[in-house]
């Protein structure tokens, strides 16, 4: 799979964040596939939004701690 289809792939299996080590040009491939699937539709924005609330709560919670 190329990064961009491990990304897409791993995030509408539920992954919130993504970590893509070692190269850029691996990380910016993984972006840009999540940019492509937004924008056409087969990640939702409504699941993008989630993904956010999700990571933003849980930073929340730890800045509580």
């Amino acid at each position: 799979y190329s990064f961009a289809e491990m990304a897409v792939q791993s995030f509408t299996a539920g992954a919130d964040i993504l970590l893509v080590c070692h190269e850029y040009a691996h990380m910016e491939e993984a972006y840009n596939g999540m940019m492509k699937a937004v924008k056409s539709g087969q990640i939702s924005r409504q699941r993008l939004d989630a993904s956010v609330k999700r990571i933003v709560r849980m930073k929340l919670v730890k800045l509580v701690e």
